[in-house]
């Protein structure tokens, strides 16, 4: 049976949590430094690699584009973003082990470590994201019978971007 059918009432509870915390939870201090570092495009930024202020950058052109840079929509928008495809991820892995996972994701989903990550534009947010892809590719590297180099392959992007982020 379809997750989201199953627990209609706890995903609504999720995303009602995911928004009052977008509303209430202002962009400030390290969340407005890395957002200010997509004004331009470095090799580096002060002391972090450069992915986070480069997807900034572009996520800076994208709300100027549509007129809601000053807002940091944008950024928050593409934050909860990677929290869904990560949930979404963990899914699909945990129905290839033939296990229903609809109460694994809504417990992940409460997870305020989670909840927080997916709600706020941090490095820490693509560390957790690329973090968890590069074990999924792993694992599916170690798992797979052919095409293992399109897992491996998947797995050195993933570590890749850990290193710039």
């Amino acid at each position: 049976m379809n997750t989201i059918l199953k627990y209609p009432a706890s995903l609504g509870f999720i995303l009602l949590i995911v928004v009052l915390m977008q509303m209430f939870l202002p962009i400030a201090s390290d969340e407005a430094y890395f957002i200010a570092w997509g004004k331009t495009l470095a090799p580096g930024f002060y002391d972090h690699p450069p992915l986070p202020g480069w997807i900034s950058y572009g996520l800076r052109g994208l709300g100027d584009l549509i007129g809601l840079a000053q807002q940091g929509l944008i950024h928050r928008l593409f934050s909860l973003f990677l929290g869904g495809l990560s949930l979404w991820l963990v899914a699909r892995r945990v129905r290839a082990m033939h296990v229903e996972p609809g109460a694994a994701l809504i417990t992940l989903a409460l997870i305020p470590g989670f909840l927080l990550m997916s709600n706020t534009y941090l490095n820490d947010t693509l560390v957790a994201f690329f973090a968890l892809v590069f074990v999924l590719a792993v694992d599916n590297a170690m798992r797979a019978r052919r095409n293992v180099w399109a897992a491996i392959l998947m797995a050195g992007l993933a570590f890749a971007a850990l290193r710039c982020c």
